[in-house]
């Protein structure tokens, strides 16, 4: 029979916990069920996928980074994010 490493049960509970990646990384992440794709929020902004990736590369909206290649964003924090570092009126959204 073959021997098997074992990981007690206190080891899984330091898993990492997801990164927040915005201009103000302290603050909480809201709730999974909130949160939407790339393509989503481009269709909330009226821009391209392209261009939320550009944003998100410059750090010019908040996302969160749930795995390597797993990004998610909370569209109400998007948007006000926006209006509070460009000024701009962005139309409220509402959650689901």
């Amino acid at each position: 029979m073959p021997k098997f490493p074992t990981t007690p049960l206190s080891a899984t509970a330091n898993l990492p916990s997801p990164r927040l990646s915005s201009a103000s990384p302290t603050r909480p992440v809201s709730a999974p069920s909130n949160l939407v794709d790339i393509a989503s929020i481009a269709q909330t902004l009226g821009v391209s996928k392209r261009q939320v990736q550009k944003m998100m590369r410059g750090r010019a909206i908040p996302f969160v980074t749930l795995g390597r290649r797993c990004i998610r964003f909370d569209p109400v924090e998007v948007l006000s994010f926006i209006k509070r570092k460009y000024g701009i009126q962005a139309a409220d959204y509402e959650r689901p």
